[in-house]
């Protein structure tokens, strides 16, 4: 078995059927698609069973309701091919059939552990953002630094080699929002290259009754301590100022910062360091980043999160 392609499922009877009518239009012949019925009590599991008794290549799960991580971990578990992806049962597949090229690129490259391809953020709205993924990685801290991956560590825009999983044990955190935050950086640490692909894209909707939609302070206060490791090992190994990587480690904070506004303003919580940040201006912030990162240098990450708030109101 050459790809698992993992969708769970939860309440979507109005938008599964478009999903994995996406997945099956893919150009993979030894593929399988495992529906992870994650307790619905709508008519996703009719429409799963359905879809099973229509294809082969489908397999449903029916387990009791345990969210998005232990859906996923499921079909982790039940996944017997050579890779692995992710579909959420709300999104799509662009027409293009760029599956099998993945994974005939994957074959034909045995170090390459992880595979990028493209989005079209707020698909169908008139808000539609597509990326545009580029360059090929060996290591861990370039990929996440100077592609940007905390901004897209989406599971469901990868396709990995199953080993990633299934000889680490890596799994999704359950009950915690933002697990995708939490996995991909524990994935990269096993991951001996992460190569993009430039064509094909996975449709991302917008979802206003999604759970990371709905996110309040106490949700990117969950968000921010999934980053708070990964930013801690980073800054152990790019001391120098003079590395090339530093401007790109404090654009990184610069990011996690403006997290961490939001979370004071909502929680009255600060969790990440007070930094000062040299060599500002190559840090590659507009005009309001560059005064908040000389106000975090001048009177700290405290006095910052209160003015913010003062401004910004709750």
């Amino acid at each position: 078995m050459k790809l698992s392609i993992i969708i769970p499922v939860y309440q979507v009877e109005a938008t599964l059927d478009r999903c994995v009518r996406s997945v099956l239009s893919q150009d993979v012949n030894d593929m399988e698609v495992i529906l992870v019925d994650d307790g619905s009590i709508d008519s996703s599991p009719q429409i799963c069973n359905r879809w099973a008794h229509s294809d082969p290549c489908i397999r449903v799960i029916h387990k009791r309701n345990g969210g998005l991580s232990d859906a996923r971990n499921a079909g982790i578990e039940a996944a017997r091919g050579e890779y692995i992806t992710f579909v959420d049962s709300d999104d799509e597949l662009s027409e293009e059939k760029f599956y099998g090229d993945i994974v005939k690129m994957m074959d034909g490259d045995p170090t390459a552990d992880i595979v990028e391809f493209n989005i079209i953020m707020h698909y169908g709205s008139d808000d539609e953002v597509p990326t545009d993924f580029y360059g090929s990685y060996e290591s861990a801290s370039k990929y996440w630094l100077e592609s940007k991956a905390y901004e897209h560590a989406y599971a469901w825009n990868k396709i990995y080699r199953s080993s990633l999983f299934k000889e680490t044990g890596i799994r999704f955190p359950k009950g915690k929002i933002f697990e995708d935050a939490y996995t991909l950086p524990l994935l990269l640490k096993h991951t001996r290259k992460i190569s993009t692909y430039p064509t094909g894209y996975y449709h991302y909707y917008d979802n206003p009754n999604g759970i990371t939609a709905r996110a309040d302070g106490l949700g990117l206060y969950v968000l921010l301590k999934a980053h708070l490791p990964v930013f801690e090992e980073l800054s152990k190994d790019i001391k120098d100022k003079n590395d090339g990587l530093y401007p790109l480690l404090m654009r990184y904070y610069y990011s996690l910062l403006n997290i961490q506004l939001d979370v004071y303003r909502d929680t009255g919580k600060i969790i990440l360091p007070s930094l000062h940040v040299s060599r500002i201006s190559d840090i590659g912030v507009g005009a309001v980043g560059r005064m908040k990162l000389h106000l975090l240098n001048l009177s700290g990450i405290e006095r910052l999160c209160k003015i913010h708030k003062t401004i910004k109101g709750r």
